[in-house]
């Protein structure tokens, strides 16, 4: 599972200076959201074990895809933008884990269902690139 959910984000990381100024913002966060309702409907419909593997993996390749765009489009928007974006991969962490116990342990919900209600936060993705300000 380790490799499964590092591989990909480190190979992303270590190509994007060869093509990330060939591929538009617009187009990798695109495709980090198709990446990201991908791997929460893999995980949580997933037969067989090697395609939620094949789930984590995605969700590895995603994350690599849009924390780099993300991280980099910050150079646009000043020293505020890289202190929030700090901020927020913190809380990331802590939101994931409280995700999960509001509403598979509190709420009592089947955790397939819990990952498929993930899907929300895809769209909650997609929605921050596209009200985003103009870069200065």
């Amino acid at each position: 599972v380790y490799l499964c959910a590092s591989i990909p984000s480190f190979g992303i990381r270590i190509s994007a200076p060869y093509w990330f100024d060939k591929v538009s913002y617009k187009t990798r966060i695109s495709a980090a959201t198709i990446l990201m309702v991908l791997s929460f409907t893999g995980v949580a419909l997933a037969p067989y074990q090697w395609l939620q593997l094949l789930g984590v993996m995605l969700t590895s390749a995603q994350q690599g895809l849009g924390e780099a765009s993300f991280l980099s489009l910050c150079s646009r928007f000043g020293n505020k933008s890289l202190t929030a974006w700090s901020s927020g991969t913190g809380v990331a962490g802590l939101f994931g884990y409280a995700w999960i116990i509001v509403f598979k342990t509190w709420i009592g919900l089947d955790f397939r269902f819990v990952l498929l209600l993930a899907n929300v936060l895809a769209v909650g993705y997609a929605i921050s690139f596209s009200t985003m300000r103009s870069p200065p």
